[in-house]
């Protein structure tokens, strides 16, 4: 199979009136590896060149500000023992906090403690948060925790000053009905604002796009990547230079690249490069993107998360800005077909599976056996059966026998 390498830093956005019928992937090649001390992490922002906050939300509270070294090893400048649930960063470079409470947490530059901010959601709980460029600060918050999946609503975004006023609440549509269960990130693009809503407890959810106010796209995957028993579930956004739109979906090991109307322009299957469980990004360099990941849940010998930094090079074909607009690429229409069951789970394009993984369940081809799965260091002890093993115990057809009398031993 043959793969177009896009630089997604440098990806137009597309015009969304174009024939939507092709569908385009990408590859990515992770070209560093660091190792963090968290379980997950949930978030990187960067602070300067070479220095980001990161943090996860696990009961070790860790909010750390990290130095990535040319050795590939993390440098800890700071750790401050508090729960973030989710963080942004304001253009004066103070850090902004979620720590599902109803006010955003502060950490001002330089300082070592944090306070309370002037960004209170009262009576909502503060969930996600973006720091827009225009100085806006908006925050996804829900009425209760934990949130009852099985009522639709509950959720709302508000677009606050920089003093804390509410400017605009966006909780119920023009009918009435509710807008979001779970905002659980948050983005904006060309001045409209782009929310993950997960709707189940199992994270399944979409991403909503806000163009003045109304409600103009809903993305909820794509039928390459997602079907019944691999719903899409967005964890984390993120905005390139150029206003396209990236999301992470750890628990397919998918990146989808959104234009800034919400329609679909590429998507990427992560654990090619062997990144398992992409779940943080962010921009750092003309074509370089950092991807925080999350433990694979089978991958206990190893409970530490890393962080990938990926890279275009030489050994693939790039496509530059230039080359885009010549390119038979186009959005993606998200109504489409369910994808095939019988195509393998890795490259998604091969259809001759032969390979079954007992552990993480993956169905595979020859080719994403020897290439991808057993490249992976968290799947060195993972056992594989053939499919045609699988079939054989299949064929052995269990018989049916009928108790006639019963005669008591001593």
């Amino acid at each position: 199979m043959e793969h177009k390498v896009i630089n997604i830093e440098k990806t137009r956005t597309l015009d969304s009136t174009q024939d939507p019928k092709t569908a385009s992937s990408f590859k990515i090649k992770a070209t560093q590896e660091y190792t963090t001390e968290l379980s997950v992490v949930v978030a990187i922002l960067q602070c300067s060149e070479n220095t980001f906050w990161i943090h996860d939300f696990s009961a070790e509270k860790n909010i750390q500000k990290i130095s990535l070294q040319n050795d590939s090893s993390i440098k800890v400048l700071l750790n401050f023992k508090e729960y973030a649930f989710r963080t942004a960063l304001m253009g004066n470079g103070d850090l902004l906090i979620s720590d599902e409470t109803s006010n955003l947490k502060i950490l001002k530059m330089n300082a070592t403690k944090l306070k309370t901010s002037v960004y209170n959601l009262n009576p909502y709980i503060a969930l996600s948060l973006h720091c827009s460029s225009d100085k806006k600060v908006i925050v996804g918050g829900t009425k209760k925790l934990p949130i009852d999946y099985s009522v639709t609503g509950g959720g709302v975004v508000i677009v606050m000053d920089l003093e804390g006023h509410h400017e605009v609440v966006y909780e119920f549509d023009k009918n009435k009905k509710p807008l979001f269960t779970n905002p659980a990130g948050i983005i904006t693009s060309k001045g409209n604002i782009m929310i993950i809503d997960q709707i189940t407890s199992d994270f399944k959810g979409k991403v909503i796009t806000l163009e003045k106010g109304i409600v103009s796209q809903i993305y909820t995957g794509h039928n390459d990547v997602n079907c019944k028993n691999h719903p899409f579930k967005p964890e984390q956004i993120a905005t390139t230079q150029l206003d396209n739109v990236i999301i992470s979906d750890m628990y397919n090991n998918t990146i989808h690249v959104l234009d800034n109307s919400g329609h679909l322009l590429f998507y990427c299957n992560t654990m090619e490069a062997g990144v398992m469980g992409p779940a943080s990004l962010t921009f750092i360099k003309q074509g370089k993107l950092l991807i925080g990941c999350s433990i694979p849940k089978l991958s206990a010998k190893n409970p530490n998360a890393k962080i990938y930094e990926i890279k275009e090079t030489k050994d693939h074909r790039v496509i530059n800005i230039k080359e885009v607009g010549q390119q038979d690429v186009k959005p993606q229409n998200t109504k489409t077909s369910m994808p095939k069951s019988n195509t393998c789970q890795l490259c998604e394009t091969n259809g001759n599976i032969k390979w079954k993984c007992e552990d993480c369940e993956l169905m595979m081809c020859d080719g994403c056996k020897t290439r991808v799965h057993l490249k992976i260091k968290e799947f060195k002890d993972h056992r594989l059966i053939a499919i045609e093993d699988m079939d054989l115990q299949k064929n052995i057809i269990p018989c049916k026998i009928k108790t006639i009398k019963q005669y008591t031993t001593e």
